[in-house]
């Protein structure tokens, strides 16, 4: 994947493309036949290798999140921005912000590792949006300090700083099923988790979800959708089951194509999305390789515009590192991270701690492009 500035993620534009005006019936149609497509492209890709004793997968992502900030006034009679709260009706102008994020994953076969968030540039109104933000005054706020810089610790691509994963025993992503017959009876009954733990029963699927149906024993299309959507972050994840899940998703009823997108580092692909949630994959149609989730609005009358992209996680490539927190060899960073925010902590993160371990270096172990993906 080629280097590419940070700060570029904020470009114009990047949350306002629309939908397409679309067919129901034809769309899923498209989709179905894009999707068997796919999945012969992934398989033909060289395979992930499997971890040796203290190694990991590492991937880095990009994160892009957007959040509604409604123009109000302080005490002290100065304009500032507030987030608006989801759903919530506006009572002032609305301004939209995004925030471009940088998130790095180690991940052992155990399901242990760390996660690392950090900022990927300065957040910002929205281009469209700016000389109407210009003229109230350039208001700060909405999350953010100086220069766009979130003053919270938290983010939808998860808290800045390094966060341990705790492992666990039994399954994880790599040891799932990749028959997609036997993966798709579990993941419809419940039974697999977000991180690919395995189940007795189901765990996953609360009856309260307004599409289940009255009686129902599975997931709906919308939880199914959720959780292999959740699968596919970890490092292995699309590589492991990228092409059972590609075959489960023909099988969902009112998954779509909307066309083609592209996505946070300029790789155009093909979009699949279920319009209940607004959950889409944008796919390489040449390679199978998964290259972005996308999160849509879905309301004509929602908080942002309709098929506003108003979350994406951008995929580089999974390598193996020989030890948490180190990175691949030849390492520059898929948007320009060099490292420099990382913290120097010297000691790995404890499973009971937010310590972090020492500021990421060059592993010896090769990097190994993301293959047989979706």
């Amino acid at each position: 994947v080629a280097a590419v500035a940070a700060s570029s993620l904020a470009v114009a534009g990047v949350f306002t493309t629309p939908k397409a005006v679309k067919h129901p019936t034809i769309t899923h149609l498209s989709a179905v036949a894009f999707l068997d497509s796919a999945v012969k492209e992934a398989v033909a890709q060289p395979t992930l290798p499997s971890l040796g004793a203290g190694q990991y997968y590492y991937e880095e992502n990009l994160v892009l999140s957007m959040s509604s900030c409604q123009l109000t006034i302080d005490a002290a009679g100065n304009p500032i921005l507030q987030v608006l709260p989801l759903n919530a009706e506006p009572s002032g102008t609305i301004f939209n912000y995004e925030q471009p994020m940088i998130r790095e994953e180690w991940g052992a076969a155990d399901g242990s590792g760390a996660i690392n968030v950090q900022l990927g540039g300065e957040g910002q109104i929205l281009p469209s949006e700016q000389a109407a933000w210009k003229a109230a005054g350039a208001p700060s706020g909405c999350d953010a300090g100086p220069g766009g810089i979130p003053a919270s610790g938290g983010t939808e691509a998860g808290p800045v700083g390094w966060t341990p994963l705790q492992g666990y025993k039994g399954t994880s992503v790599g040891e799932l099923p990749t028959d997609p017959t036997t993966l798709g009876a579990l993941l419809a009954a419940g039974r697999v988790s977000d991180d690919g733990h395995l189940s007795a029963d189901n765990t996953q699927c609360p009856s309260s979800a307004s599409d289940y149906p009255e009686g129902a024993t599975v997931c709906s299309v919308s939880e199914q959708f959720d959780i292999a959507a959740n699968l596919l972050v970890a490092p292995e994840g699309p590589e492991r089951v990228g092409p059972a899940l590609y075959q489960i998703l023909t099988q969902l009823p009112g998954v779509e194509e909307i066309g083609q997108q592209t996505d946070a580092l300029g790789r155009s692909g093909m979009a699949i999305e279920d319009p209940s949630t607004g959950w889409a994959f944008v796919i390489d149609p040449t390679t199978g390789m998964l290259l972005e989730e996308q999160q849509l609005e879905t309301y004509s009358d929602g908080d942002f515009p309709l098929g506003a992209v108003t979350y994406a996680m951008t995929f580089g490539p999974a390598s193996i590192v020989n030890s948490l927190g180190t990175r691949p060899a030849g390492y520059t960073g898929t948007a320009g991270n060099t490292g420099t925010s990382q913290p120097t902590s010297t000691t790995a993160p404890p499973a009971t701690s937010t310590v972090a371990p020492a500021a990421p270096t060059q592993s010896t172990a090769p990097a190994a492009p993301r293959s047989s993906t979706f």
